[in-house]
């Protein structure tokens, strides 16, 4: 009954998704829902009906119609009773204390004067309500998963329950759960009350906790040498698997199941809610884990009660240092440890030695493949080893899988084929001829959440879904994308603006550098971005307070925009300072015309004669305008049309204040580096 408790809860709301976005495919059963409710929360008895036509065991469709007898009318109850049977008076607790307790956190309805924030979901993921996560058609993927579902229910339960969560994430993690509220996922308020009936019925007694792992791979850059950043790019991965490997194995001693107390996740960043009793067992294994990856792990732990989110403790767990044995120089640059079978690999400026060990994070993309199942067992064996932690990474199902996941997958079909969530890793290796970096925090963003648990945990679990869309969609480059930000190379600063609009957050933090040395980059932006989110001053740095509309020319002296590096070429054409203090301030309108005139003859000349760096420059500089509004247009092959187009630059007194704001500030900057 446990399990089927567990599944209830996974499935409780599947209703909404025909009562809110699919009225038309199944009419018939929201009007006789209807009759039966009186129109009282309908969609419990829909996904009631949904379940029975898949064949689903008669408790577990119980559960769920009944799951708002709390909230209607006795006459309403009984008629549900008469068509799905009674439940269990505990059960009926369980069930309906975990989706209150969810529902707490959220935001009121009197709170809604204000509008909603600035993510909806399904668009933000670039899909419709009618698509799937990975593109199919969602009544073909509900239809073809529950019938499949309702099998292994009959089955093997255990296996239920890991096929249950790959498919509500294909159908619902783009859906929201409520109306008065764009930022929460249904996938999230499937997650969350299951994880707390899991708790409540195994540890009945104990208090549920909010707790947040997170690899603190931003620490290691700080001891970045000039060429490592293939290895940061691995650590995600090695560091993903070898996260929910602790978790699943931690958690197979209490009996609980590390896919329903997995709230949200992402490459370096777990959200667990948990029965106390489980915290030290589990933190016992991180210290093994942090050996395994040569990394720091952030703990931090929460209490959660009803509507509120109280800090307890939290704990760094760093890595066992490593004493390297005298006179011995063949050593590894990553974990230092002596070896005798290294391996070198060419890089930029030396070779990179590597044991065979590091070799396989480093270069990740050499061993996995997409759209295929990976599977955690207890070995010292496979594609990774975590010899620590005595787990292994292998490239199929077998009967003592841990937990696993379908990494990239092209389509729902391949999740529904193995009967495991899926996980989208956008990151690929550095490519040495892409000189701009770029990093993207959206921490201070995510941390308007932190007191608003469902929130919290769909922000968690969409943001490196929707960054790496974004990414992706730019032809950008992904170094590594978190739960709150990401690192990428670009070809242009214009590609990065791109980019940015394409976010349109508030609280977007960016840090822009010309590329040096792989590692030293990565090492300054990690660096930048973590100053930055702490509110310290900090050069390099282009922040936004508001959204990159044209609105924010108006607001010009509010916005922190310094650029580190890119002062070099602003200098080159420092002749545009002067020019433009003419044609803005002089009274001579003889002066005017030959200053303007000469400003044309600039920009036209490095746009149309100029190759290289300084016509690179010139249009990031324009890149940089584009910010404030399309200002230039462009040809089919992306090249300034003529003298004309650029001197639209100059036809608005507010582009030309912006542009020499924008060139004292590159100047200022040039005179601290």
């Amino acid at each position: 009954m446990m399990e089927k408790l567990i599944l209830a809860s996974m499935l409780h709301d599947i209703g909404k998704i025909f009562t809110n976005y699919l009225q038309d495919y199944v009419p018939e059963i929201i009007e006789e829902a209807g009759r039966i409710t009186g129109n009282n929360y309908p969609h419990a008895v829909v996904g009631a009906m949904i379940l029975k036509d898949a064949d689903f065991p008669d408790e577990i469709i119980a559960m769920v119609a009944h799951h708002h007898d709390r909230k209607i009318g006795q006459q309403y109850i009984r008629a549900i009773s008469k068509r799905f049977g009674d439940i269990d008076n505990r059960v009926l607790e369980i069930l309906m204390k975990s989706d209150y307790f969810d529902s707490s956190f959220r935001r009121r309805e009197k709170e809604e004067k204000e509008k909603g924030e600035p993510i909806e979901i399904t668009k933000r993921l670039g899909l419709s309500t009618s698509e799937s996560l990975h593109g199919e058609k969602i009544t073909e993927v509900i239809k073809n998963g529950l019938v499949k579902l309702s099998k292994l229910c009959k089955q093997d339960i255990s296996r239920a329950i890991p096929f249950a969560d790959a498919l509500l994430k294909e159908i619902s993690i783009h859906l929201r759960a409520d109306q008065f509220d764009p930022i929460i996922s249904l996938y999230a308020h499937s997650k969350i009350p299951a994880a707390i009936a899991g708790s409540l019925i195994n540890f009945p007694k104990d208090n549920l906790t909010l707790t947040s792992v997170n690899v603190k791979i931003d620490e290691k850059a700080r001891f970045a040498t000039s060429d490592v950043v293939e290895y940061f790019t691995g650590l995600h991965l090695y560091s993903y698997f070898g996260l929910i490997g602790c978790v699943a194995k931690t958690l197979k001693k209490f009996n609980l199941n590390a896919d329903v107390h997995i709230v949200a996740e992402s490459s370096t960043h777990l959200l667990l809610i948990l029965p106390e009793s489980t915290i030290k067992s589990l933190i016992e294994n991180f210290r093994l884990l942090a050996d395994d990856i040569l990394c720091p792990i952030k703990i931090e732990i929460f209490n959660l009660k009803q509507s509120e989110i109280t800090f307890i403790a939290h704990e760094i767990i760093k890595p066992t240092p490593k004493a390297i044995p005298f006179g011995v120089r063949t050593i590894c640059n990553i974990c230092k440890r002596p070896s005798r079978d290294v391996i070198k690999f060419p890089k930029i400026d030396k070779d990179l030695i590597l044991c065979p060990y590091c070799s396989r994070i480093a270069f990740p993309y050499r061993i996995f493949s997409p759209d295929k199942v990976y599977s955690i067992i207890e070995s010292d064996k496979g594609l990774f080893v975590y010899p620590a932690l005595r787990l292994g990474v292998i490239d199929n199902v077998t009967d003592d899988t841990l937990i696993g996941r379908v990494l990239n997958p092209n389509s729902s079909r391949s999740v529904l084929k193995y009967g495991f969530p899926s996980f989208d890793l956008f990151i690929s290796s550095f490519k040495k001829e892409l000189k701009i970096w770029a990093g993207i925090s959206l921490n201070k963003f995510i941390q308007r959440y932190k007191n608003r648990l469902h929130a919290l945990v769909s922000l968690y679990q969409i943001t490196p879904l929707f960054l790496g869309r974004v990414l992706t969609k730019t032809n950008a480059n992904s170094i590594e994308i978190s739960s709150s930000g990401a690192i990428f190379q670009s070809s242009s600063l214009k590609q990065v603006i791109t980019a940015l609009k394409s976010i349109g957050l508030n609280d977007v933090a960016v840090a822009i550098v010309k590329q040096g040395a792989p590692g030293m980059t990565y090492q300054k932006l990690s660096i930048m971005l973590e100053k930055l989110n702490k509110g310290d001053s900090v050069l390099a740095v282009y922040s936004m307070d508001n959204s990159l509309t044209q609105k924010d020319v108006e607001k010009l002296n509010e916005i922190k925009l310094k650029i580190l590096d890119f002062s070099s070429f602003l200098k080159s054409v420092f002749k545009v300072n002067d020019l433009l203090e003419i044609y803005l301030h002089s009274e001579d309108e003889v002066e005017k015309v030959h200053a303007k005139s000469e400003l044309l003859r600039l920009l036209s000349y490095y746009y149309s004669r100029k190759k290289g760096k300084v016509e690179r420059h010139i249009e990031d500089l324009v890149g940089i305008l584009g910010i404030f509004g399309e200002v230039v247009s462009t040809d089919q092959k992306g090249e300034v049309n003529d003298k004309e187009e650029i001197s639209k630059l100059f036809e608005n007194r507010e582009y030309i204040q912006a542009l020499l704001r924008l060139i004292n500030v590159g100047l200022e900057v040039g005179e601290l580096i």
